[in-house]
Protein backbone atom coordinates (compact mmCIF):
# COMPACT_ATOMS: atom_id res chain seq x y z
CA UNK A 1 0.00 0.00 0.00
CA UNK A 2 2.81 2.38 0.38
CA UNK A 3 2.72 2.86 -3.50
CA UNK A 4 -0.88 3.80 -3.18
CA UNK A 5 0.17 6.15 -0.52
CA UNK A 6 2.75 7.51 -2.33
CA UNK A 7 0.57 7.88 -5.79
CA UNK A 8 -1.88 9.73 -3.66
CA UNK A 9 0.49 12.10 -1.39
CA UNK A 10 2.36 13.00 -4.88
CA UNK A 11 -1.23 14.18 -6.51
CA UNK A 12 -1.45 11.26 -8.95
CA UNK A 13 0.34 12.97 -11.50
CA UNK A 14 3.81 11.49 -11.66
CA UNK A 15 4.98 8.45 -13.34
CA UNK A 16 6.53 5.37 -12.14
CA UNK A 17 9.80 6.62 -11.92
CA UNK A 18 9.38 9.53 -9.85
CA UNK A 19 6.58 7.36 -7.40
CA UNK A 20 9.82 5.12 -7.26
CA UNK A 21 12.22 7.78 -6.24
CA UNK A 22 10.11 8.99 -3.50
CA UNK A 23 9.80 5.38 -1.98
CA UNK A 24 13.47 5.22 -2.28
CA UNK A 25 14.08 8.08 -0.91
CA UNK A 26 16.01 9.29 -3.99
CA UNK A 27 16.16 13.23 -4.21
CA UNK A 28 16.60 14.82 -7.54
CA UNK A 29 15.33 18.09 -9.20
CA UNK A 30 11.59 16.95 -9.51
CA UNK A 31 11.58 15.93 -5.93
CA UNK A 32 12.59 18.86 -4.64
CA UNK A 33 10.46 21.22 -6.61
CA UNK A 34 7.63 19.92 -5.68
CA UNK A 35 8.96 18.84 -2.17
CA UNK A 36 8.15 15.75 -1.80
CA UNK A 37 11.17 15.09 0.26
CA UNK A 38 9.10 16.31 3.18
CA UNK A 39 6.72 13.78 2.32
CA UNK A 40 5.80 10.84 4.92
CA UNK A 41 6.10 8.01 2.20
CA UNK A 42 9.61 9.44 1.11
CA UNK A 43 12.31 6.92 1.80
CA UNK A 44 9.75 4.95 3.51
CA UNK A 45 10.66 1.31 0.53
CA UNK A 46 14.87 2.30 0.64
CA UNK A 47 15.68 -0.93 1.91
CA UNK A 48 13.65 -2.24 -0.77
CA UNK A 49 15.37 -0.32 -4.03
CA UNK A 50 14.74 1.32 -6.80
CA UNK A 51 13.71 -2.13 -9.23
CA UNK A 52 11.26 -3.70 -6.59
CA UNK A 53 8.86 -0.24 -6.56
CA UNK A 54 8.96 -0.26 -10.54
CA UNK A 55 8.73 -3.86 -10.69
CA UNK A 56 5.35 -3.56 -8.45
CA UNK A 57 3.79 -0.71 -9.67
CA UNK A 58 3.85 -2.65 -12.92
CA UNK A 59 2.49 -5.26 -11.72
CA UNK A 60 -0.62 -3.00 -10.09
CA UNK A 61 -1.43 -1.28 -13.22
CA UNK A 62 -1.67 -4.79 -14.85
CA UNK A 63 -3.80 -5.68 -11.58
CA UNK A 64 -6.27 -2.76 -11.87
CA UNK A 65 -5.30 -1.14 -9.53
CA UNK A 66 -3.15 1.77 -11.10
CA UNK A 67 -4.12 3.35 -14.38
CA UNK A 68 -1.51 5.14 -16.48
CA UNK A 69 -2.21 8.67 -18.31
CA UNK A 70 -1.01 7.54 -21.65
CA UNK A 71 -2.85 10.53 -23.32
CA UNK A 72 -0.37 12.89 -21.11
CA UNK A 73 2.93 12.43 -19.47
CA UNK A 74 2.07 9.21 -18.01
CA UNK A 75 0.92 10.21 -14.80
CA UNK A 76 -0.14 7.63 -12.25
CA UNK A 77 -3.88 7.63 -11.32
CA UNK A 78 -5.59 5.52 -8.25
CA UNK A 79 -8.01 3.25 -9.82
CA UNK A 80 -11.61 2.51 -7.73
CA UNK A 81 -10.48 -0.94 -7.28
CA UNK A 82 -7.30 0.68 -5.91
CA UNK A 83 -8.70 2.92 -3.98
CA UNK A 84 -10.49 -0.19 -2.22
CA UNK A 85 -7.16 -1.60 -1.38
CA UNK A 86 -6.45 1.54 -0.11
CA UNK A 87 -9.19 1.23 2.62
CA UNK A 88 -8.52 -2.15 3.42
CA UNK A 89 -10.87 -4.05 0.89
CA UNK A 90 -9.59 -7.09 -0.51
CA UNK A 91 -5.42 -8.12 -1.55
CA UNK A 92 -3.13 -7.77 -3.99
CA UNK A 93 -0.10 -10.10 -4.26
CA UNK A 94 2.85 -8.84 -5.68
CA UNK A 95 5.34 -11.60 -7.43
CA UNK A 96 9.10 -11.52 -7.19
CA UNK A 97 10.98 -9.65 -9.74
CA UNK A 98 12.86 -11.23 -11.90
CA UNK A 99 16.59 -10.01 -12.93
CA UNK A 100 16.35 -7.85 -15.75
CA UNK A 101 18.35 -10.62 -17.83
CA UNK A 102 15.46 -12.70 -16.91
CA UNK A 103 12.80 -11.12 -18.00
CA UNK A 104 14.53 -10.21 -21.35
CA UNK A 105 14.85 -14.05 -21.82
CA UNK A 106 11.18 -14.55 -21.47
CA UNK A 107 10.14 -11.72 -23.64
CA UNK A 108 11.97 -13.11 -26.56
CA UNK A 109 11.05 -16.63 -25.14
CA UNK A 110 7.35 -15.26 -26.18
CA UNK A 111 8.72 -13.77 -29.29
CA UNK A 112 10.04 -16.98 -30.53
CA UNK A 113 7.20 -18.93 -29.88
CA UNK A 114 4.70 -16.95 -31.40
CA UNK A 115 6.80 -17.08 -34.68
CA UNK A 116 6.73 -20.86 -34.15
CA UNK A 117 3.13 -20.87 -34.21
CA UNK A 118 2.87 -19.13 -37.27
CA UNK A 119 2.56 -15.25 -36.44
CA UNK A 120 4.62 -13.39 -38.15
CA UNK A 121 8.02 -12.37 -37.34
CA UNK A 122 7.92 -9.10 -39.95
CA UNK A 123 4.99 -7.93 -38.87
CA UNK A 124 5.36 -8.52 -34.91
CA UNK A 125 8.81 -6.45 -35.27
CA UNK A 126 6.93 -3.55 -37.25
CA UNK A 127 4.11 -3.61 -34.19
CA UNK A 128 6.44 -3.54 -31.77
CA UNK A 129 8.23 -0.71 -33.29
CA UNK A 130 5.14 1.29 -33.79
CA UNK A 131 3.89 0.66 -30.20
CA UNK A 132 7.69 2.46 -29.15
CA UNK A 133 7.42 4.86 -31.43
CA UNK A 134 3.83 6.04 -29.79
CA UNK A 135 5.44 5.50 -26.17
CA UNK A 136 8.50 7.97 -27.28
CA UNK A 137 5.58 10.20 -28.24
CA UNK A 138 3.75 9.91 -25.09
CA UNK A 139 6.98 9.63 -22.62
CA UNK A 140 5.23 6.15 -21.57
CA UNK A 141 6.63 2.98 -20.92
CA UNK A 142 5.99 1.05 -23.89
CA UNK A 143 3.87 -1.62 -21.78
CA UNK A 144 1.42 1.26 -21.05
CA UNK A 145 0.54 1.24 -24.78
CA UNK A 146 0.05 -2.46 -25.37
CA UNK A 147 1.96 -5.44 -23.61
CA UNK A 148 3.96 -8.22 -25.58
CA UNK A 149 0.99 -10.66 -25.20
CA UNK A 150 -1.28 -7.87 -27.44
CA UNK A 151 0.89 -7.40 -29.87
CA UNK A 152 1.63 -11.48 -30.02
CA UNK A 153 -2.82 -11.67 -30.45
CA UNK A 154 -2.84 -8.53 -32.81
CA UNK A 155 -0.30 -10.47 -35.16
CA UNK A 156 -1.88 -13.22 -35.52
CA UNK A 157 -5.48 -12.30 -35.84
CA UNK A 158 -4.14 -9.26 -38.10
CA UNK A 159 -7.53 -7.61 -37.30
CA UNK A 160 -8.54 -4.78 -40.29
CA UNK A 161 -11.70 -3.34 -38.64
CA UNK A 162 -12.40 -1.52 -35.44
CA UNK A 163 -14.98 -4.27 -34.52
CA UNK A 164 -11.98 -7.02 -34.99
CA UNK A 165 -9.03 -4.56 -33.10
CA UNK A 166 -11.84 -4.38 -30.62
CA UNK A 167 -11.54 -8.62 -30.31
CA UNK A 168 -8.10 -8.50 -29.47
CA UNK A 169 -6.62 -9.91 -26.10
CA UNK A 170 -6.02 -6.48 -24.18
CA UNK A 171 -7.95 -4.14 -26.21
CA UNK A 172 -10.22 -1.96 -23.92
CA UNK A 173 -12.55 0.48 -25.16
CA UNK A 174 -9.61 3.07 -24.05
CA UNK A 175 -7.12 1.55 -25.91
CA UNK A 176 -9.46 1.14 -28.64
CA UNK A 177 -10.18 4.89 -29.41
CA UNK A 178 -6.36 5.81 -28.75
CA UNK A 179 -4.54 3.12 -31.15
CA UNK A 180 -7.09 1.04 -33.06
CA UNK A 181 -7.00 3.75 -36.11
CA UNK A 182 -2.79 3.90 -36.52
CA UNK A 183 -2.31 -0.20 -35.51
CA UNK A 184 -4.88 -1.33 -38.06
CA UNK A 185 -3.19 1.22 -40.99
CA UNK A 186 0.23 -0.80 -40.24
CA UNK A 187 -1.34 -4.43 -40.20
CA UNK A 188 -3.35 -3.25 -43.17
CA UNK A 189 -0.01 -1.91 -44.76
CA UNK A 190 1.69 -5.13 -44.60
CA UNK A 191 -1.21 -7.26 -45.46
CA UNK A 192 -1.20 -5.20 -48.70
CA UNK A 193 2.56 -5.56 -49.26
CA UNK A 194 2.33 -9.47 -48.49
CA UNK A 195 -0.19 -9.50 -51.17
CA UNK A 196 1.95 -7.54 -53.81
CA UNK A 197 4.41 -10.29 -53.10
CA UNK A 198 3.08 -12.94 -53.81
Amino acid sequence: RWVLDAVAATGERFGATHIADVLCGKSGEKVEQHRHGDLTTFGIGASQGQRHWQSMIRQMVGGGLLQIDVAGFGGLSITPKGRALANGEGQFRCRPDAAPKTRKARRAERMDAAVAQGVSDELLQRLKNLRSKLARQRRVPAYAVFSDRTLIDMASRRPLTRWDFGEVNGVGEAKLQQFADVFLGEIRSFVEASHVGH
